[in-house]
Order: C-alpha cells, then sequence, then structure tokens
C-alpha cells in the first residue's frame, strides 16, 4: 500500500470514528433529556447563545420535562400486555407451564414498555438475555444506542457482522482492573476487547469463548425498519422541542425579572454617588458647589413588553411540536376536558395510529427475543424448550378510558337489548373476579337488596 493510500485510510477511519462518536453523543443527549437530565446541555446552550452574559442568564435556567411527557404519550403500544404463547403446544402441558413461568421470571412484558418509550426516545435499542446461574433466571440487559459499537455487514449494511458493548467503564473502574472493556460478539465467538482511540480493537487475552447461540444474542427494536445501513438517526425532534422550550422558558424566566419591575436610570451623576437600594432607598442629586446646578438627574423606565404574548408564542410551540408528532395538545398543556369517550379517542388517533403502525415493526423482533429467551434457559438452565418455536403475538388495544357516565349509559343499552348479562358486568367491574365468583357475587347483591330495600319516597320511609 502506498503513502497517499495510508492517508487516505486513516482519514476515513477518522471520519468514520467521529461520526460514531457524534451518534452516540446525539442519542446520549435524547435519553438524558427523558431521564431529566438537562442543566448541562441548557448551560451549553446558553454559553454559545450568550458568551459574554451567559453567567447572568444560569440563575434564570428553566428545564421542563417535556420529553418524558411526549414519550408517555406516544408509547402506549404495551399499555396493557399482549398474549404470548406458543402455537402448537397444549397450555396444560409441561412446556407451556415453563415457558409462561419463563417470561414472567424475566420480566418480558415489564422490559417491552421500557423498550417502547427507549425506542421512541432515541429510536433503537438492543435487549440482551443475561442467565443468573445462582438464582437459576433469566434476566433482560437493555442496551442503548449509544453505549454500543456496530460492525456492519459489507452486503446487507442493515445486518451486523459483530457488535461490541461496554462492560466496565471508567464510571464503575475497580482500581486493579483496565478501564473501557467491551464484550464483543460476532456469530461464532465472544471475547472481551478494548476499543483504542484509533478504532482498533485489542483482544484481551483468556476471554475468548465459543458463541453457544450460533447467531449475535442481541435483539434490536426501532420504532421503523431500517433502510440502507443499521443505524436509524432521523433526528430526534422530542429532544429539540424539548431544548428550545427550555431555552425559550430561561429567556422568559428572566424577562419576569427584568421586566415586572421599574428600571432607575441616570444621567450625569458622578460615579462615586452611592445610590442606597434597600426598601427605604433614596437618592440624593448632588449640585455644583460654584454654580448651584444639579449634577444629573434620575428617573424610571417602565418595561413595556408584553409578557402574556410571549408565554403565549412559547405555549403554542411546544403545542406545535405535539401536534406535529400526532399527540393532542390538551394532554401535554394537562387540561384535557372531554365529555364523551368518543371525544377523547378523537383527540388519540394520532397516537392509536401511530401504535397500530408499530405492530408489524416490533412483532419479528418479539419473536426473536422470545425465542433467544427460551435459548438462554435451555442451554444454560437445561430446561427442555422449542429450539424453532412458532410464537403467537396478540396485541391489546391501545385503551381510551370513556366518560364514566357514558359508560354506564352503554352498558345499560347492552343489558337491555341482551348483549350483556349482570354477571359481565360485574366482572368487567371486577376484573379479579371469574365467572364463578361473579354469580356468587350476584347472589350476595340480590340477598342485600332484599333486606336493604332503597326507600320509596312516595309510599312512605319504609313498606
Amino acid at each position: 500500500m502506498s503513502y497517499s493510500e495510508v492517508l487516505i485510510q486513516s482519514a476515513q477511519i477518522e471520519a468514520l470514528i467521529k461520526n460514531e462518536e457524534r451518534r452516540k453523543k446525539r442519542a446520549y443527549k435524547a435519553l438524558c433529556y427523558y431521564d431529566d437530565i438537562q442543566e448541562p446541555f441548557l448551560e451549553k446552550a446558553l454559553r454559545y447563545r450568550y458568551p459574554n452574559t451567559y453567567t447572568d442568564v444560569l440563575p434564570f435556567m428553566v428545564t421542563i420535562p417535556l420529553s418524558k411527557s411526549m414519550v408517555r404519550q406516544l408509547a402506549k403500544l404495551f399499555q396493557s400486555d399482549p398474549v404470548i404463547n406458543l402455537r402448537g403446544i397444549d397450555e396444560t402441558s409441561a412446556i407451556a407451564e415453563a415457558f409462561s413461568k419463563l417470561l414472567d421470571e424475566c420480566k418480558l412484558y415489564q422490559v417491552l414498555g421500557q423498550i417502547d418509550r427507549i425506542c421512541e426516545t432515541c429510536h433503537q435499542v438492543g435487549v440482551l438475555p443475561h442467565y443468573d446461574a445462582k438464582r437459576d433466571r433469566v434476566y433482560l440487559q437493555l442496551i442503548t444506542p449509544d453505549k454500543v459499537t456496530v460492525w456492519q455487514n459489507e452486503k446487507d449494511p442493515t445486518q451486523l457482522d459483530a457488535l461490541a458493548y461496554p462492560i466496565l467503564n471508567r464510571e464503575n473502574t475497580l482500581i486493579a482492573q483496565k478501564g473501557n472493556r467491551y464484550a464483543f460478539w460476532t456469530e461464532d465467538t465472544y471475547q472481551e476487547i478494548e476499543i483504542l482511540m484509533n478504532g482498533k480493537i485489542e483482544p484481551i487475552p483468556g476471554t475468548e469463548a465459543p458463541n453457544v447461540y450460533g447467531r449475535i444474542p442481541v435483539i434490536w427494536f426501532s420504532i421503523e425498519l431500517p433502510m440502507n445501513r443499521f443505524w436509524i438517526d432521523s433526528g430526534y425532534p422530542i429532544m429539540k422541542a424539548n431544548e428550545t422550550a427550555n431555552l425559550q422558558l430561561t429567556a422568559f424566566n428572566m424577562g419576569i425579572d427584568f421586566q415586572s419591575f421599574a428600571t432607575m436610570v441616570t444621567e450625569g451623576m458622578p460615579e462615586s454617588q452611592v445610590i442606597t437600594s434597600n426598601v427605604s432607598r433614596f437618592l440624593n442629586i448632588p449640585k455644583d458647589k460654584i454654580t448651584g446646578t444639579l449634577q444629573g438627574k434620575a428617573y424610571y423606565i417602565n418595561p413595556g413588553v408584553n409578557l402574556n404574548s410571549i408565554w403565549q408564542v412559547i405555549n403554542d410551540q411546544i403545542s406545535l411540536a405535539a401536534a406535529l408528532l400526532g399527540i393532542s395538545t390538551d394532554f401535554i398543556r394537562g387540561g384535557a376536558n372531554y365529555s364523551s369517550g368518543y371525544q377523547l379517542r378523537l383527540s388519540m388517533t394520532g397516537v392509536i395510529d401511530h401504535n397500530q403502525a408499530k405492530r408489524s415493526v416490533y412483532r419479528e423482533s418479539i419473536r426473536e427475543l422470545v425465542q433467544l429467551i427460551m435459548d438462554c434457559k435451555r442451554i444454560y438452565g437445561k430446561v427442555n424448550l422449542p429450539t424453532d418455536a412458532d410464537i403467537n403475538i396478540d396485541y391489546a388495544d391501545v385503551q381510551v378510558t370513556p366518560n364514566q357516565m357514558e359508560l354506564e349509559q352503554i352498558r345499560t343499552l347492552k343489558l337491555a337489548n341482551g348483549t350483556m348479562s349482570i354477571i359481565d358486568a360485574i366482572m368487567e367491574d371486577n376484573q379479579d373476579l371469574d365467572r364463578q365468583s361473579a354469580i356468587e357475587r350476584k347472589k350476595q347483591i340480590d340477598s342485600e337488596n332484599a333486606i336493604y330495600r332503597t326507600p320509596n319516597l312516595t309510599t312512605g320511609m319504609f313498606e
């Protein structure tokens, strides 16, 4: 290889490393905004915006959990647990029982909700099963994009040839151990490595082992399918809306302080003149000792800025960002008050459609994750589970809580036209009851009503 070719290759490697670091920083920033760790980023933005006077602005910093609010409104797919089972397996069999117990022990249903929120925040998240031999259980580790390095397949960049994620870094390094240690997976091997500043890999001796899964054991979830590369880097509109709101609210907060009170202005007074600034302050304008004329003047100016208009503009921008994402602005402002379930559902049309679209995108990832969880338990826990299961996933609908009066009216109509029984209504009110328990509850209600009848005020207090 010639010297010029070496220089070109080095430049390309350096550019790739810089792009990778930029991608990780953006993902990390989005996650910090969701976790409401926003002050360091706001301070940096204020330093950039007000390079000479930012120290005057810092006391007025305002941050709001807008990212968390928007993400929680969007991530509704696992509001209710999906039904996950194995096709062709008897529900009363030992395999079905072991399967159900496995999903519970790894807290899959809770993790799915967390996966959805992270995907809404930074587009992607990886899930890796670990086996805890001491407790004989599988637990799931989430790998966020800011912490992982991938090697894409040359023929299909959406697929990976290798993956590395940190297992020891400077934040939790023990004194006797080396920092920045990564787990490195290929389809064939596992090894612990260090990734050097120039992008090269330095294997750690004695850590190599065969990959018992036969594939990289990390399942990736994303809110949309990647097109021509592995990473989905389509911008961070939620984080940007939060950042803009923080800057504007900080300026507004400073404006309240400066615009709410009149400002004293002096002209032509000696610089040595002391002005008392407490409650009983007064200003003595000195006279010229020779001519007797006043040396300067003092007066107040009153602010003329309409703070209400500025406040409305800030709220309108937040509402616009929410509306573009399909979120009802009433939910963001916290003032939603709908008279009917239909109106409430209509306001959530964008969110419902968004979560409906995610079903097909998530479905294959859930199947792959469930199979990988079973493989982990079968390999390390010695439990007989299928190696190529037919996994069925039924999503629950996004629930919209209707107006209670409307709900009772609907149930009354159903009871009247015979499409619902009293037992169904009792079970709907108390979902912990099975049908037989609901029947017993109806008998109890009838018995109590016979004894403690409602007074008939037209014939007297008691019949």
